[in-house]
């Protein structure tokens, strides 16, 4: 859920399931940038809790 999320509101482009070490690439000056995507659930006390999963759109 954080990579989709991420990637609508920052308007990415959403890496393949099969692209290791990126979840997302942009393209700024004509040069493209990868990005990892890193999700954490906060509870209602504010606290971070583990890693929230990822959902593979594409395989």
């Amino acid at each position: 859920m954080a990579e989709a999320e991420t990637v609508r509101l920052l308007g990415l482009t959403l890496a393949d399931a099969c692209c290791e070490g990126y979840d997302a690439s942009e393209i700024v000056d004509g040069q493209e940038h990868k990005i990892r995507i890193m999700g954490r659930r906060l509870l209602p006390t504010g606290k971070p809790t583990q890693k929230v999963g990822a959902l593979k759109f594409r395989k």
